[in-house]
């Protein structure tokens, strides 16, 4: 997952400004601006992780309570 910026309704409502005066000539270009001008974060799932193992705990709940349904 990619988070940022911290600002990101304030820009995207500059970017329609940007594309409604013909600055910019559409949503690429504008995320291509975004993505080299502001800070952006990549967050990688960990599959180790104790949230990770309770997720998997509730799908295989889940799927047992469908098989004796």
């Amino acid at each position: 997952m990619i988070a940022g910026p911290v600002e990101a309704s304030t820009l995207g409502n500059i970017g329609i400004e940007l594309m409604t005066l013909d600055e910019l000539n559409n949503v690429d270009d504008f995320r291509q601006v975004v993505s080299t001008t502001a800070n952006l974060t990549t967050f990688t799932p960990n599959p180790d992780s104790e949230i990770a193992h309770y997720v998997a705990q509730i799908h295989s709940t889940r799927q047992t309570k469908e098989l004796c349904a």
